[in-house]
């Protein structure tokens, strides 16, 4: 079966991104041959300096998502490294957000946003098990969602299903979210890769 491997991210500046993903997220920097890749359980972020086209929000791939075990602890740290937390701005009116965490009833977790450099959507949720600082979640995607499900299932025989109220496919190690978009979603620099 075909499992996740990485996400790969074209960025403005590296170091920029190592400040996020190393400094302030705690992923382990190594390097293969000239690359620098930065380490999480069950992926690895790949960055390649160059323009990129704009942010995940609008675009079919709308964030990334990322289980740790304590959402708060989490907000603190990114806080901490001079980072917006954006829960509030993310989430329709309705759900209650509080110090920038949102309880989500359907999936019995906390969860919270941040806004990596060049404008690279992130989710925390919560997972009070994991053993892991942080580990690969979930890829939200945005466009028609049935299209989407069916052609992950079909193409990488990912199993179908639902993640709280969200149409789903699981892959080992990652969950595949999908939702409508308002707008035509364009796409990004921001690409996944199966291996």
């Amino acid at each position: 079966q075909v499992v996740y491997g990485h996400h790969h991210l074209t960025v403005t500046s590296v170091d920029e991104h190592k400040r996020f993903w190393v400094d302030t997220l705690g992923g382990e920097l190594i390097t293969v041959g000239d690359l620098e890749i930065v380490k999480f359980s069950r992926v690895l972020v790949f960055m390649r300096e160059a323009k990129p086209t704009g942010g995940t929000k609008g675009t079919t791939v709308n964030h990334i998502g990322f289980s740790v075990p304590s959402t708060r602890l989490m907000v603190e740290k990114v806080r901490g490294g001079g980072y917006q937390i954006v829960t509030r701005e993310e989430l329709p009116p309705t759900l209650s957000v509080e110090d920038g965490l949102a309880y989500i009833a359907d999936q019995d977790t906390y969860i919270a946003y941040t806004m990596a450099p060049d404008d690279v959507k992130v989710e925390f949720v919560e997972n009070q098990d994991q053993t892991q600082e942080m580990a690969l979640h979930h890829i939200h995607f945005a466009g028609p969602v049935d299209e989407m499900k069916a052609w992950y299932v079909k193409t990488f025989d990912a199993v179908p299903g639902m993640r709280g109220s969200f149409e789903a496919a699981n892959l080992p190690g990652v969950n595949l979210t999908y939702s409508p978009s308002t707008e035509d979603p364009v796409g990004h620099s921001l690409w996944s890769v199966f291996f």
